[in-house]
């Protein structure tokens, strides 16, 4: 069971700084401090302010350099896995509550790689990064018995897992049809319309800031959206 202890670490690890690299840049973070801005927004009573959103998303990312930098050494393996467990346990809450009261916004967190708006879908990936961060501590810190061909398999599993949950939105965009959303900008949520399309009454899902127009179904120009987004119409990630 060690190599499988070990293979959770190198997922973590390999999550985390994905996580941080997506984050990365100025147009980056201030989309993340975006989407941090409406997550808590949707869990505190109260509008949340730009100013009062950047160092929580300061916080948030310092929090994530320290994960997979304390599970290199040993000794502060458990205390890294620990810290990627509460880090994910928070995460989960916050998209759980947004869920709940409707609000539709990206979570950033692998940047432009994670435009889509939460799902249900984000709950399962986080449950199962804590249950291998638990996994992760669950085993010793000390290798020196292990094979280097077992750790290396392992490390290899641990950092495929990491890619495919890192491009988990693009790869459910290939194989689901995202039906009733319109095109996703990085910006503060989204928000239920209902328009007319066909003939038919439906709901359709736009950005906040993107006004629909009834009788063509689409987004009208001159909005912050892209222009000419079909309502109903699969989405087309805007990077």
């Amino acid at each position: 069971m060690e190599y499988v202890y070990f293979g959770c670490r190198c997922l973590i690890g390999v999550v985390f700084i994905a996580s941080v690299a997506g984050k990365t840049g100025n147009s980056a973070f201030r989309d993340f401090v975006r989407a941090t801005r409406t997550l808590l927004a949707a869990v505190v009573p109260r509008k949340v302010s730009r100013k009062a959103a950047q160092p929580v998303s300061v916080t948030v990312l310092a929090a994530e350099v320290a994960v997979p930098v304390a599970l290199v050494p040993a000794a502060t393996m458990r205390l890294g896995l620990g810290l990627a467990a509460i880090l994910l346990l928070a995460f989960g809450l916050f998209i759980a509550a947004a869920l709940k009261r409707g609000v539709r916004t990206s979570c950033r967190c692998f940047g432009a790689s994670s435009a889509a708006p939460l799902r249900k879908h984000h709950l399962v990936r986080n449950a199962l990064l804590v249950a291998a961060a638990l996994a992760g501590m669950a085993g010793s810190g000390d290798l020196g018995s292990a094979h280097s061909g077992g750790l290396v398999l392992a490390g290899g599993v641990g950092l495929v897992a990491a890619v495919l949950v890192a491009r988990m939105d693009d790869l459910i965009y290939l194989v689901t049809p995202w039906a009733g959303s319109a095109t996703l900008t990085p910006q503060e949520g989204i928000h239920n319309v209902h328009t007319h399309h066909g003939g038919g009454a439906g709901s359709s899902v736009l950005p906040a800031g993107l006004v629909a127009d009834p009788g063509s179904g689409t987004a009208a120009e001159g909005t912050r959206g892209a222009p000419g987004a079909s309502v109903g119409s699969r989405p087309r990630l805007l990077r």
